[in-house]
């Protein structure tokens, strides 16, 4: 499934690897600057937010345990 996935994202940025237009190529690498970017940024925030042992009272507020 993986996979897949990668070899779709590689095949869309076809444009990008053959050179043939630039501007293909630059919107080809700045959405994919934003879109990892933005996904990282969100990570790098929820493991500053659920790291520490403080924040361990509104985590269990926020996800709640099965009982």
């Amino acid at each position: 499934m993986i996979a897949a996935i990668l070899r779709a994202q590689w095949l869309s940025m076809r444009s990008f690897r053959l050179t043939s237009r630039r501007r293909a190529a630059i919107f080809s690498i700045l959405t994919a600057v934003l879109w990892y970017g933005f996904w990282t940024a969100l990570a790098v925030v929820a493991e500053e937010f659920l790291a520490s042992a403080e924040s361990a009272g509104s985590m269990l507020v926020a996800f709640p345990p099965d009982s």
